[in-house]
């Protein structure tokens, strides 16, 4: 099993996240929205996916980069209207950096 984060909770981010979590993968996502984060933990739904089983190995969050700590896999998934400042998204500038 590997540990994979995925930046975005939308339906591209859901759509990705439920895939490799029912290949047998760990999954984090860090959503941009309480609302979505809600949804998907505790209903085990996507808006954006109407009937769409999500796996409880997808595990959600929001703005917390750090709950990607530890993932082998980061994947980003954010439309252009979530990019709320227009900045380019990177994982260098998402992720805090571990200390070896």
């Amino acid at each position: 099993m590997r540990k994979i984060a995925i930046i975005g909770s939308g339906s591209w981010g859901i759509a990705l996240a439920t895939h490799l979590a029912r290949c047998g993968n760990e999954i984090k996502i860090w959503s941009f929205s309480e609302k979505e984060m809600k949804l998907i933990n505790e209903e085990r739904r996507c808006e954006f996916l109407p009937g769409l089983e999500i796996d409880e190995n997808i595990k959600v969050r929001f703005n917390d980069a750090g709950h990607m700590l530890g993932s082998s896999i980061i994947e980003i998934w954010v439309t252009q209207e979530n990019n709320t400042d227009k900045k380019p998204l990177d994982s260098h500038s998402l992720i805090p950096s571990q200390e070896t």
